[in-house]
């Protein structure tokens, strides 16, 4: 039995840490005792915690890597095992042209869709609340202003919430004879493009003027960001209008009779939007992955409340 002196041993918690930090402000030398390990013990006399090194970036690219594995498996099991011929009949209807949804309306990709999605959502949502204590301490170091740090965090709560309400694009199949599933199912997609249109903004701004200054890049890295960045101001608009446009006039079908030069163009235009929101963000988060602890990270140092058992004071 544990005695009652033990026990109060046990609660109390006034415990404090005060870690050594490096002497040289230098960025470079913050952990070069450790030769920048992910994890590791750092001590304060008696007292012990662990200290993670975050590279952010690494979960954006998971969730790049999850979310085009889950496109090309829902392509590979439409085409190949869905026996739907006429798969692309629905998106056709609706918008006048083809977009990632055209392979994963029908069984059996929507038998995987849910779970593999959910995948993908616990990586952003952890890049999502890592990088809003990224701008925290950007913040509390005066690189950006309090009003930049409210901006990003209603931003980055936003598209977490749109990320997960894409569960509901899968759970609710298009019928072209009931209008009310039609929009159910493409509100959530829609709302989708904007919020990972708005994650690259977003990405883009706090990297230029914050996260990768003083990094070390290929020419042209960060003119190929404001392009794709400009690209993005201007397509999501026109996205988030032609699919409002088509679910309003869809009784009528009026984008299925769009003429050929219009859907040619809708389309070359969601070609660079696919590019601009999806293809340029994975390679641009599997390289600054690649940069490792050279990019913009975050320490996380995790502590109990509870004193020490070491009897030696450690410095």
């Amino acid at each position: 039995m544990t005695s009652e002196t033990e026990k109060g041993a046990l609660v109390d918690t006034e415990v404090t840490y005060d870690f050594e930090e490096s002497e040289d402000e230098n960025e470079e030398d913050l952990d070069e005792e450790h030769g920048h390990k992910r994890v590791h013990v750092v001590r304060s006399g008696k007292e012990r915690a662990v200290q993670i090194l975050l590279v952010v970036e690494n979960f954006r690219l998971a969730f790049y890597i999850i979310f085009l594995s889950l496109l090309f498996l829902c392509m590979l099991l439409t085409t190949q095992l869905s026996g739907v011929e006429d798969y692309e009949e629905v998106i056709l209807t609706v918008f006048g042209i083809t977009n990632i949804c055209t392979y994963m309306d029908w069984p059996p990709a929507t038998y995987v869709l849910p779970s593999v999605w959910v995948l993908a959502l616990l990586t952003i949502e952890a890049y999502l609340v890592v990088s809003v204590f990224r701008v925290w301490v950007a913040k509390e170091e005066r690189k950006v202003t309090k009003l930049f740090l409210i901006g990003y965090t209603v931003a980055m709560v936003y598209i977490g919430i749109s990320l997960a309400l894409v569960a509901t694009t899968f759970s609710v199949a298009p019928d072209l004879t009931d209008p009310v599933t039609v929009w159910v199912h493409v509100l959530p997609y829609t709302n989708l493009s904007c919020a990972m249109g708005a994650l690259a903004v977003m990405v883009t701004w706090f990297g230029e003027a914050v996260a990768w200054r003083g990094l070390e890049t290929f020419p042209g890295f960060s003119h190929i960001n404001l392009l794709m960045t400009g690209v993005l101001v201007l397509m999501i608009p026109v996205k988030f209008v032609h699919h409002l446009y088509c679910l309003v006039n869809l009784q009528q079908r009026s984008c299925a009779e769009l003429s050929t030069a219009l859907k040619i163009l809708l389309e070359v235009l969601n070609k660079i939007f696919i590019a601009a929101v999806v293809v340029w963000p994975t390679f641009q988060s599997a390289y600054l992955s690649y940069k490792r602890e050279k990019t913009h990270c975050v320490y996380a140092i995790l502590a109990d409340n509870r004193k020490s058992r070491v009897t030696e004071d450690v410095k």
